[in-house]
Formats: structure tokens, sequence, C-alpha cells
């Protein structure tokens, strides 16, 4: 009998999430993402999409002003 883990059958991105989204960076650049990611114990895509809905939001902001 086989059992599958909970987590492998859901996202790991928030629902409505379908998307994808390409980008390039430097090799300095992806390192200091693996680094960020590796610190919070999340993947390199879900660090990417955390950054740029930061990202986002001070923009949002900060054009507001």
């Amino acid at each position: 009998m086989t059992t599958q883990n909970a987590t492998a059958l859901r996202s790991p991105s928030p629902r409505g999430c379908s998307k994808p989204l390409m980008t390039h960076l430097t090799e300095d650049e992806r390192a200091q993402l693996a680094k960020m990611a590796d610190a919070e114990m999340r993947s390199l895509a879900a660090m990417a999409r955390l950054l740029i809905v930061k990202g986002m939001q001070a923009h949002n902001k900060q054009s507001r002003r």
C-alpha cells in the first residue's frame, strides 16, 4: 500500500498562483537569492515570489506619496 505525504498533494504557492514567470539573474544574484531562501527554509521560487510581492507593495506605497 502506498501513501502520499499530505504536503505533496498541495501546491507551495498560495491559491490562485497559476501564472509562471521566468527571469534572468546573474550568478551573484542567484547565489544571494539561494542564501536568503536557505536561511528561511524556502525554495528559490518561493523566495523570489516573496521578494517580488514585497517589492510591489513597497513600490505602491512609495508611488502614492
